[in-house]
C-alpha cells in the first residue's frame, strides 16, 4: 500500500512462476464516500459502492458493478457485463463501455443528459425514460433526457443494453 497526502494506491505483483499453484487476490477496501475512485485491473469482478464523486474503472476481463454512484462515472472492460445505477451530476458524464459483454443502467427519471446507446451485435432496450428527439436503429438509440445538460454513452460490441429510469 502507498499512501500520500492526495491518494491511496494499492498494487498487488504475482509471481511470475505460479508452480502448479492459483493465487486469488480479493480486496475489500472502504473509504470516505467522497473520494474519487479509479480502478486498473487486469482480470476479476469490481464492485463500486455508495461513491459522491467521479468514478474511473478499467478492466480487461471481469464484470464491473458500480451502485449507488452520484457523479460522473467511467467504465470499462473488455470482457464482462457493466451494471451501474447512478445519479449524474449536472453537465455530469456517464460512458458505459464493453468489448463482450451486457451493459445496464439504472438512473433517475429525471436525468438531463444527450442520450447514445449503440450494440455491434445485440438488443438495446429503453424504459421509463423520456427520451426526447430520439432515433431508433437496430445498433444505436440516440436521443435528449430532459434539457440534455450532460452526456450518456452505452456501448458493448457484443451483448444488450438496457436503459431502465426510476
Amino acid at each position: 500500500m502507498d499512501t500520500r497526502t492526495d491518494e491511496i494506491g494499492i498494487e498487488t505483483d504475482q509471481p511470475s512462476s505460479s508452480s502448479g499453484r492459483n493465487y486469488v487476490v480479493n480486496y475489500r477496501i472502504t473509504m470516505p464516500s467522497d473520494l474519487l475512485a479509479t480502478v486498473d485491473n487486469a482480470n476479476g469482478e469490481i464492485h463500486i459502492e455508495s461513491i459522491e464523486n467521479t468514478v474511473r474503472v478499467q478492466n480487461a476481463n471481469g464484470n464491473l458493478i458500480l451502485y449507488e454512484i452520484v457523479g460522473s462515472v467511467f467504465a470499462q472492460t473488455a470482457n464482462g457485463n457493466v451494471d451501474c445505477l447512478a445519479t449524474l451530476p449536472a453537465a455530469g458524464t456517464l460512458s458505459l463501455t464493453t468489448g463482450n459483454g451486457n451493459v445496464g443502467l439504472l438512473v433517475p427519471v429525471g436525468t438531463s443528459a444527450q442520450f447514445s446507446a449503440a450494440v455491434g451485435n445485440g438488443n438495446i432496450s429503453i424504459a421509463h425514460l423520456d427520451l426526447q428527439d430520439a432515433t431508433f436503429t437496430r445498433n444505436l438509440v440516440t436521443g435528449r433526457l430532459g434539457s440534455g445538460d450532460g452526456q450518456i454513452s452505452l456501448t458493448t460490441g457484443n451483448g444488450n443494453i438496457a436503459a431502465v429510469g426510476f
